[in-house]
C-alpha cells in the first residue's frame, strides 16, 4: 500500500493547468495564471494562493481531502482592459463547467488523486489603489487517494 499524501501541490498544478486550458480566460489574462507571480509581471494576471489541506474523511473514503485555494485576480481599473469583474466571472464560470461535468480536470492532472468536488465557495472584487483592481474567488477541491 503506498502512503497518502495530501493532494495540495498536485491539486494546484490541476486546476492551474484547468483554468489555462480555457481559451478565453487564457487569452483574457495572456496566459499568466501563476502559483507566485513575478515582480514584473503586466496586469491582468492570476495568482493561485498556496492551498491549504485538511483530511476529509467520508464513510468508504478514509483517504479524501479537501483542498482551500484562493484564485486573486490583478486587473488595471481601466475602461480599455480586461477587467477584474471579466476574469471573476470567467474563472468562475470554467470552474462551474468542472463541476458539472465532474472529472473535467483529467485525473492525470492531479497525480495520485481523484477528483469528486470543485466548488466555488465566492468571489469578490475589490479596489486597490485608484485604478487596480483584485478579485477573489474561493474554491474548494474535495479528491479521494488513488
Amino acid at each position: 500500500m503506498t502512503a497518502w499524501t495530501m493532494p495540495g501541490m498536485a491539486v494546484q498544478i490541476g486546476l492551474r493547468a484547468y483554468l489555462l486550458a480555457d481559451a478565453t480566460l487564457s487569452a483574457a489574462v495572456g496566459g499568466r495564471v501563476y502559483d507566485e507571480a513575478p515582480d514584473d509581471a503586466p496586469l491582468p494576471w492570476v495568482e493561485l494562493s498556496a492551498p491549504r489541506c485538511t483530511p476529509a474523511p467520508a464513510e468508504g473514503y478514509m483517504d479524501a481531502a479537501d483542498t482551500l485555494l484562493v484564485a486573486k485576480v490583478y486587473a488595471d481599473g481601466g475602461a480599455a482592459s480586461v477587467t477584474a469583474d471579466t476574469i471573476v466571472g470567467l474563472i468562475t464560470q470554467r470552474l462551474h463547467r468542472c463541476h458539472a461535468q465532474r472529472g473535467a480536470i483529467a485525473p492525470a492532472t492531479i497525480t495520485g488523486h481523484r477528483l469528486c468536488l470543485v466548488q466555488v465557495l465566492g468571489a469578490d472584487v475589490e479596489r486597490d489603489g485608484p485604478r487596480r483592481r483584485i478579485g477573489l474567488v474561493t474554491i474548494l477541491v474535495n479528491t479521494n487517494a488513488v
